[in-house]
């Protein structure tokens, strides 16, 4: 209440110090009237009181080294180190969400200062140190800046205990007790309450149990059986949760995903067991341990038995990434283990990602850059994509580039080919027009791509619910755009087994069109460009379509031998590859 009259301005005399005064003064009344409601000496401060200033020297108590084996010191000792450890940590807390200026104090240099302050109060009698919420709040409210405020009022507690002992006598405890129940109060406001009860049950129980622990037994046992408590959800936790499980229902044969927490236990050795073999015969599986720092060797025996036994038996595609090597444990080769070998783990060390770029296009063949797209499409669908620094990439690709692919691709907006196929800056030549169509520039590009720049493939991408093959299917007349659609006519006088209904209301004549429509400019680049059709047949390039399926992010691949050809080296990566 006496905050509350200054209107947020501080008063010259903090309201616990009148609280105090108040507090005397009262009891000195009842005392002066001999009312049997005064306090006694045992419900006031009680602090030794010296004659003289050499009687002080009496109350200095040196340590009885003769005692240093006693068991019974030595449990003490423990007992208030952790009591002040446990206190002076909670303060240190507190004192943060209190301090308007949310400055830090470091805890370690804080509990090394405690030790050292109560080593040597102990060498000459005096009481275990210990940082205190009531004091410290108290130089916050006097809007203490500096950590001189804790030396001066260490200062004035010992010149009032030298002059003034008389009267610090005189001081009700019941005062003292109602000071810090206000502090507290403060501190444990019921916001504070309601937001660990917004956390969920494993927060709001074990703070609730530590509250109630603490007010009917002390700060140590309380603290203490809150961390049990608290560690028992935490087990319960890890038992429950050591692998999120994700599927995509919504795709046809879409693989499922396994990712491990960061602390695998032993305790999680049955959830581990149990969601391997919930994992159907045939299906696409990934296991993802990129974000784990600990697996329990009985779980590591688990999991190899998988890789090594039950999959093969259960025909399941298996994807291991992220294992650590001393896990014993070997992720599932790509295409840029196989075509850099060892000059892969020297990637992240690699300053000049030129020459990294430049040594995986002159190794690739048409295939393998096929396989590579195919890879990066499975980490697009799956949630996986790498990690890039992208500036990095940004300032060591200023000297050159040496993109793996050409990829001519409908300019609708969910169809960026460098997010579909996961490539990076540098990676691979985008080619982008309404309907993916063909025409004279779009080829000068990509013989551009092929023969001067070094792209070892051409991938023309469709994909469904187009606008512009809609259009087409409409026959719409829109200045610029009329003649643009009008190259899609080919592909749709291919659509011969749908006589009725061709236009755009007919979903499956779309997709049909769509789909010709790629077959079609892949044996158009092939017929108009002696430059790419001469690459093509001497196996320097391949030309290959695709169809991107907006609904699910899976891109469906149209390889004909004519365009691409697979040589006996190609198919022997390609077989040992489980994300083909």
């Amino acid at each position: 209440m006496w905050e509350s009259l200054g209107r947020g301005r501080k008063h010259a005399v903090p309201g616990g110090l009148l609280a105090i005064i108040a507090g005397i003064a009262v009891n000195e009344s009842l005392t002066a009237l001999g009312s049997p409601l005064a306090l006694e000496s045992t419900h006031l401060v009680s602090v030794p009181v010296a004659a003289s200033p050499a009687e002080w020297l009496k109350f200095l108590d040196f340590p009885d080294f003769s005692r240093w084996s006693d068991g019974k010191v030595w449990s003490a000792a423990l007992v208030l180190a952790s009591m002040a450890s446990v206190e002076t940590l909670l303060n240190l807390e507190a004192l943060e969400k209190l301090d308007p200026q949310r400055r830090y104090v470091s805890p370690n240099r804080e509990l090394l200062a405690q030790g050292v302050g109560n080593v040597l109060s102990g060498l000459c009698g005096g009481l275990p140190l210990t940082s205190v919420v009531v004091r410290s709040s108290a130089n916050l409210e006097a809007g203490a800046a500096s950590r001189w405020s804790a030396i001066v009022q260490g200062l004035l507690l010992l010149v009032c205990v030298l002059t003034v002992p008389a009267w610090l006598n005189r001081v009700p405890l019941a005062a003292v007790a109602a000071v810090m129940l206000v502090i507290g109060y403060r501190m444990a406001h019921w916001e504070l309450f309601r937001a660990m009860y917004a956390k969920g049950r494993d927060q709001f129980a074990p703070f609730l149990t530590t509250v109630v622990a603490v007010l009917l037994v002390d700060v140590l046992h309380g603290v203490a059986i809150g961390m049990a408590v608290s560690i028992v959800f935490i087990l319960r936790r890890n038992f429950r949760n050591p692998i999120a499980f994700f599927r995509n229902r919504h795709v046809e044969n879409h693989a499922i995903k396994l990712e491990l927490a960061s602390e695998v236990s032993f305790l999680n050795k049955a959830s581990v067991l149990v969601s391997l073999e919930n994992v159907p015969s045939g299906a696409k599986l990934i296991i993802d341990a990129g974000n784990t720092r600990y697996i329990d060797h009985d779980v590591l025996e688990i999991l190899r038995e998988f890789v090594e036994v039950k999959a093969p038996a259960k025909n399941i595609q298996l994807t291991l990434l992220g294992f650590q090597d001393r896990y014993d444990i070997d992720n599932t080769e790509t295409i840029y283990d196989v075509v850099l070998g060892d000059e892969l783990e020297n990637l992240a060390e690699q300053e000049d990602l030129v020459y990294w770029q430049k040594t995986l296009q002159s190794r690739l063949t048409p295939h393998l850059a096929l396989q590579l797209l195919k890879e990066g499409n499975f980490r697009f669908v799956n949630n996986l994509q790498m990690d890039r620094d992208l500036l990095k990439t940004i300032n060591v690709t200023k000297e050159g580039q040496y993109p793996i692919a050409a990829i001519l691709s409908c300019i609708d907006s969910r169809t960026s080919a460098e997010l579909i196929f996961d490539q990076g800056l540098g990676d691979i030549f985008s080619i982008r027009i309404a309907g993916n169509v063909l025409n004279e520039d779009i080829l000068g590009s990509m013989e551009f791509a092929c023969k001067v720049a070094g792209s070892k493939i051409v991938v023309v991408l469709g994909h469904s619910r187009c606008g512009a093959i809609k259009g087409a299917c409409d026959h719409v007349q829109l200045g610029h755009l009329t003649g643009l659609v009008q190259k899609v006519e080919p592909a749709m006088a291919r659509v011969t087994h749908i006589l009725e209904q061709r236009n755009s209301k007919n979903a499956a004549f779309v997709e049909c069109v769509a789909v010709e429509n790629v077959r079609w400019v892949m044996e158009q680049i092939y017929r108009r460009s002696p430059i790419l059709a001469g690459m093509v047949d001497r196996n320097e390039i391949g030309i290959v379509g695709g169809m991107y399926e907006v609904e699910s992010g899976v891109v469906e691949f149209y390889e004909d031998p004519r365009f691409l050809v697979q040589t006996d080296k190609d198919r022997e990566v390609v077989a040992a590859m489980a994300m083909d």
